[in-house]
């Protein structure tokens, strides 16, 4: 490890790929929500999400959620464990 805490031998910080990050407006979380619970009404939009869900775990993707876009916290949570139930291939009970 050097001063500048990179390792020897180890990629440069031009040759490291940064995640991209969107931020996307609440109306496409819940776009994405009813996705979730409804794949077949647009499948599309399914298959987007997927995309997403796929580039987020490659650590390709970032979607932060801002505190000042979260009015409604009760949909943007279930989104979330929808989204991990996704990931899990598996349906969360409600």
């Amino acid at each position: 490890m050097t001063s500048e805490g990179l390792e020897i031998g180890a990629a440069s910080p031009k040759e490291i790929a940064l995640p991209r990050v969107i931020y996307l407006d609440q109306n496409k979380w819940i776009d994405l929500a009813r996705a979730v619970k409804y794949p077949n009404e647009k499948p599309e939009v399914r298959a987007l999400l997927e995309r997403m869900g796929r580039e987020v775990e490659a650590a390709r993707l970032v979607l932060p959620l801002t505190s000042t876009k979260s009015t409604r916290p009760t949909r943007l949570t279930t989104l979330s464990a929808d989204l991990y139930s996704l990931k899990h291939k598996r349906r969360m009970r409600r």
